[in-house]
């Protein structure tokens, strides 16, 4: 009788003292329900706000109920295989940064199993031109990225299940982007290159507790248990042409040095049986105090949501249909004015559809895109109102 006063005495002075006596919880591999699916995830916009979130917590609390939304995107991911990755789980799009800002798009493939989740390595499934004339001012100089498969000699490890406080992994990889170069300054046409890649990435799990997380769509407040993730990443390229090295010259007008090493600093929060963070924070190359941005995963926090989600109680919007199998897509409702406009995004982030000052019915031709999934952002008076992910089947 006294142990059992005790202990509610003790839950009293807990709970009055505002501390947090949640579990410590351990992160598995999800079921594949949760793996090859299509996501929904927040940027925000006032992230400065959060620089804490990096600081180390047991048992501890963090509120960001207070950010701001700056737009909305989607993260899918497809089941399919390539002949260079047949032991994937999934695949996603990736707009993969190369050199002095000069990038290609792939197809990026991961595995998913019992023990971990690691990252194969991408694939290029078309060739890719890129001029180079506003860099080097030659009119025909390009760079071409051939049909290729950049596979790692050994897969980045994200997670190594089970994962719980105090865990931590290290994986180092090569691996080799080939391309070709044209500028007639250098005597170069259509010269074959490679950039020879060593990455190394280690993870730590420095922390654990709850975070009170904002959804978007419906304004509720969730806590939810989280392990806290510090990754660090270092990346040294090299640069080769015809079989040596490439002329300091040359790499120069790029912004280039041979061996050349970046240092990447992320810091996540994983919740239980989910592939990815709830909030993941991404700091600048070589500046790990400067967050370069932070998304918020919005599914699953709450599963009973329809219709746009809407951020802005002010602006009911319809869609539809959804999915859109016949080319076009109708925007409606009763109180959109001049100061509403919307973006049609695809899963780059790039806008393919947008219009200021929508009337109450706006038909929007999409006969031209590709099947697959896009999300419709829709703004008044220059803010983010309402989204909703959109499924066009051409």
């Amino acid at each position: 009788m006294i142990t059992t006063i005790k202990c509610c005495l003790l839950s009293l002075i807990l709970i009055g003292s505002g501390l947090d006596v949640s579990a410590q919880i351990t992160v598995n591999s999800p079921a594949t329900a949760k793996i090859v699916l299509v996501d929904t995830f927040n940027r925000v916009q006032n992230m400065t706000d959060f620089s804490s979130l990096a600081t180390a917590k047991t048992n501890g609390s963090w509120d960001i109920t207070t950010a701001t939304s700056a737009g909305s995107f989607l993260y899918r991911r497809d089941g399919t295989t390539s002949t260079n990755f047949a032991n994937a789980t999934y695949n996603k799009a990736v707009h993969y940064n190369f050199a002095g800002g000069l990038s290609y798009n792939a197809t990026a493939y991961q595995k998913v199993d019992a023990s971990e989740s690691a990252y194969l390595g991408e694939e290029i499934p078309d060739e890719q031109v890129i001029s180079l004339t506003l860099v080097t001012g030659g009119a025909t100089d390009n760079v071409t990225f051939p049909v290729q498969g950049i596979v790692r000699d050994v897969p980045n490890v994200d997670m190594s299940y089970p994962v719980t406080n105090g865990k931590n992994w290290t994986s180092t990889s090569k691996f080799t982007t080939k391309f070709n170069l044209t500028i007639g300054a250098f005597g170069l046409n259509n010269t074959a290159g490679e950039r020879k890649t060593s990455r190394s990435q280690t993870d730590s799990v420095i922390g654990w507790g709850s975070i009170k997380v904002k959804n978007f769509a419906t304004g509720q407040f969730y806590t939810i248990p989280v392990l806290q993730v510090s990754e660090w990443v270092s990346v040294q390229d090299s640069f080769f042409l015809g079989g040596a090295q490439a002329p300091a010259q040359l790499l120069t007008a790029f912004g280039l040095t041979q061996g050349q090493i970046a240092t990447y600093r992320r810091v996540y929060f994983y919740r239980a049986d989910e592939l990815l963070p709830l909030v993941a924070i991404h700091y600048e190359a070589d500046k790990p105090t400067t967050m370069e941005k932070m998304e918020v995963m919005q599914d699953r926090m709450d599963e009973n949501s329809v219709g746009i989600h809407k951020l802005n109680s002010m602006v009911d919007v319809a869609i539809f249909p959804n999915p859109a199998s016949h080319g076009v897509i109708t925007l409606s409702s009763s109180n959109l004015g001049e100061s509403v406009s919307y973006e049609l995004v695809d899963v780059f982030g790039r806008v393919l559809r947008s219009k200021m000052h929508v009337t109450d019915l706006q038909t929007i031709d999409v006969s031209d895109l590709s099947s697959g999934h896009y999300i419709m952002n829709v703004y008044q008076n220059g803010q983010l109102a309402g989204y909703q992910k959109i499924s066009i089947q051409n």
